[in-house]
Formats: C-alpha cells, structure tokens, sequence
C-alpha cells in the first residue's frame, strides 16, 4: 500500500487509468446502468475521509486516480474496497 501523501509511479498510474477506460467502454457498449447522484456523492464522502486521499490534488494515493471522475464511472471501484 502507497504512502497516504505519495501516488504510484507514472507506469502504474497509466496502466490503472487505461484499464478504467477501457472496462467503462465496456460498460457502456454492453448497457450497464449508469451511477446515480446519490451514489456518486457517496462514493466521494468515503473517498474524502480515507486516510489514502489526498485532499490537495483530490486522488487517491492507492490507485493515483482523480476521484471526481472515478467514482462516476459504472465499471470501477475503490481500490482499497470502500465502496
């Protein structure tokens, strides 16, 4: 696990974002339901009281994803299991 104030390396941090991308395309093509406000807002609350946010850059450190736009894709998930 990532220290709570360091993200991954670039590599990993690209890899993560490209199999986000790739599995929300997928989603999408094969009609998943899309995530509601109240899930969206959710996901953020639990997101902005983890230890592993990092609240400057709003990412998380585990993962080095932007949250605002992670915790509205269909397809992913909290890399630590939070939600």
């Amino acid at each position: 696990m990532n220290s709570p104030n360091k993200l991954p390396g670039v590599l990993a941090m690209a890899r993560n974002a490209t199999t986000a991308l790739a599995q929300e395309a997928k989603a999408i093509a094969c009609g998943d339901g899309s995530v509601g406000e109240q899930e969206i807002a959710r996901r953020l609350s639990l997101c902005h009281r983890c230890d592993l946010f990092i609240h400057a850059q709003k990412r998380c450190s585990q993962c080095g994803c932007y949250m605002q736009f992670k915790t509205k894709m269909r397809s992913q998930h909290c890399p630590v299991g939070k939600w």
